[in-house]
C-alpha cells in the first residue's frame, strides 16, 4: 500500500477543513470496508486519509414520531438492525438491511460510508430513496444543507459533496398507514454477491377505496446512479392496482433503464431481470400494504 497521512479529527469542524485544504487528494474513512480494498488493489492513492471515527455524535439513531427516522452517517447496518427504536418504528428497514452484505461486513461497514462510495449497485440507496429520504450535509465554517438522496448520487463513484463537505444524518420520513414495501436482490449466488439488479418497491393505499395514492419504485445497479422509474409509479397511482397494472408497471421499468453489459450480464439480461423483479417486488410489497390495512382497520 502507498505512503499516505493520517488525520484523526475531533470535531466537524476539523475535519472539513482539512477536507478542503487537501481537495482532491483526501479520503474519509468511515467503516472502510471500501476504503481500506481499493487501496490496497491499488484502485486510489489518496494521499491523506481523514478519519472521523473520533468524532462525537455521528452514530446515533433517533425516532421522532412527526419527523422521522434519523440515522447518524457512522451507524453501522448490524447497529440498525439491532436497534430497539428501529425496529419499532421502522420493521421494514431490520430486514432491508439485512440483505446487505454479510453480518461480518455489517460489523464495520457504514450507512454514510455506503452512501458516500456512491455505488451503483449498493443495495441500501434504492430502499431509502423510495422512503424518501434526505440527507443532512456540513461544510466549512458550519454551512449546513439537507438534500433528497435522490439527488445525491451524481455517477459512478460520484456524490453531489462539495469540497469540504461531510454527509452526517440520514432521515426517513414517517411512513403513513396501508404502506407496503420491498426490496429484492438479483444475485447469480444466493448470498455475498453484488447485486446484477436490485429492485425496491413501495405502494402506499387509501383506506376507504384501496386505490393507490402513492408509488415508488427505484432500481439500483442499471444505470449510473440509482434510478427512480416516475413512469412505472404513474402508472399505478389511482388505481386499485391488479394484474394488468403490475405488469404494465413492469414493462416501463424496463423499458426505462439502460443498464451496462459487464461480466455479470447483458444490458438485455438485466433489462428482462428488472421486469421480472419488478412484478415480484409488487405482488410482494401490495399484501403487505393491505396487512397493514387490516391489523389499523
Amino acid at each position: 500500500m502507498h505512503e499516505f497521512e493520517f488525520h484523526s479529527p475531533r470535531t466537524l469542524e476539523e475535519a472539513c477543513e482539512l477536507l478542503k485544504k487537501h481537495n482532491g487528494t483526501a479520503r474519509v474513512l468511515a467503516g472502510g470496508t471500501d476504503l481500506i480494498p481499493d487501496m490496497y488493489h491499488h484502485k486510489i492513492a489518496p494521499g491523506h486519509i481523514i478519519n472521523i471515527k473520533k468524532i462525537p455524535g455521528l452514530n446515533r439513531i433517533t425516532y421522532d414520531s412527526s419527523k422521522g427516522l434519523t440515522i447518524g452517517a457512522l451507524t453501522k447496518f448490524n447497529e440498525i438492525i439491532f436497534s430497539e427504536t428501529v425496529k419499532n418504528s421502522y420493521p421494514i428497514l431490520v430486514e432491508l438491511t439485512s440483505k446487505i452484505a454479510s453480518h461480518q461486513i455489517r460489523n464495520l461497514a457504514t450507512i454514510g460510508g455506503n452512501l458516500c462510495n456512491a455505488a451503483p449497485s449498493a443495495d441500501s440507496a434504492p430502499s431509502l430513496i423510495a422512503m424518501d429520504s434526505f440527507v443532512s450535509i456540513i461544510g466549512c465554517e458550519g454551512k449546513r444543507r439537507t438534500l433528497p438522496l435522490e439527488k445525491f448520487f451524481v455517477g459512478p463513484g460520484i456524490t453531489a459533496l462539495e469540497p469540504g463537505e461531510i454527509l452526517t444524518k440520514i432521515h426517513i420520513p414517517p411512513l403513513k398507514s396501508c404502506t407496503g414495501m420491498t426490496y429484492i436482490k438479483h444475485t447469480t449466488r444466493r448470498a455475498l454477491e453484488i447485486a446484477v439488479v436490485g429492485v425496491a418497491v413501495l405502494v402506499q393505499l387509501e383506506k376507504d377505496t384501496d386505490k393507490c395514492n402513492h408509488a415508488r419504485i427505484v432500481i439500483g445497479a442499471c444505470a449510473s446512479t440509482p434510478l427512480r422509474i416516475r413512469q412505472a409509479e404513474e402508472i399505478l397511482v389511482g388505481k386499485k392496482i391488479g394484474e394488468k397494472d403490475i405488469e404494465a408497471s413492469a414493462e416501463a421499468a424496463s423499458k426505462a433503464v439502460a443498464p451496462i453489459t459487464d461480466i455479470r450480464g447483458s444490458d438485455y439480461y438485466r433489462r428482462e431481470i428488472v421486469k421480472i423483479q419488478c412484478k415480484r417486488a409488487l405482488e410482494e410489497a401490495l399484501p403487505r400494504a393491505y396487512s397493514i390495512k387490516a391489523v389499523e382497520a
